[in-house]
């Protein structure tokens, strides 16, 4: 690929989210989507995210909005994440109550990544999708997924539809 950021460059990105957090208490920008589809990361880019999302999601201040504070649309498909970086980040996902669309397709995350994004995404309420196609997830990830597309009617407040890949 002879446009991808890599993991420098995400790193780079993330150095950036930080700085901009520490001067959100003037200007209150905050980011909806994150689009860094088929950039060559791997596990490492998915701890440096991990990491930058807990700074960005923390204010400075009563009177800041954290930087991805009301993220909608997280795009990490077609990376190479893998297993170790999925479940470094999984948890982390919590910290970003608005997601809608978490796209995490083709990034080789198996059942351990699968399993790990389970335990993170019955935090998101307003989750309607996730992509986690060509991810080699087996018997084991489908059924950690399984349970949280059981039927919950106290939980269903909006009728919603939600769609999986």
């Amino acid at each position: 690929h002879k446009y991808t950021i890599g993991d420098a460059g995400c790193s780079q990105l993330a150095q950036s989210f930080s700085t901009a957090n520490e001067n959100n208490a003037t200007t209150n920008i905050y980011i909806r989507t994150l689009d860094l589809e088929a950039n060559g990361l791997s596990a490492i880019s998915g701890s440096t995210l991990a990491t930058a999302i807990i700074a960005s999601t923390t204010a400075a201040s009563i009177h800041t909005i954290p930087l991805f504070s009301r993220l909608q649309n997280l795009n990490l498909g077609c990376n190479g994440i893998g297993p170790d970086g999925c479940e470094t980040l999984a948890p982390q996902l919590c910290h970003l109550p608005h997601l809608e669309s978490l796209d995490f397709h083709g990034n080789g995350i198996a059942d351990k990544g699968c399993v790990a994004l389970a335990k993170s995404l019955c935090a998101l309420k307003f989750l309607r999708v996730l992509d986690l196609s060509a991810n080699r997830i087996e018997n084991v990830g489908a059924a950690a997924l399984g349970v949280l597309f059981q039927s919950d009617d106290d939980n269903d407040d909006d009728g919603g539809e939600s769609s999986v890949k």
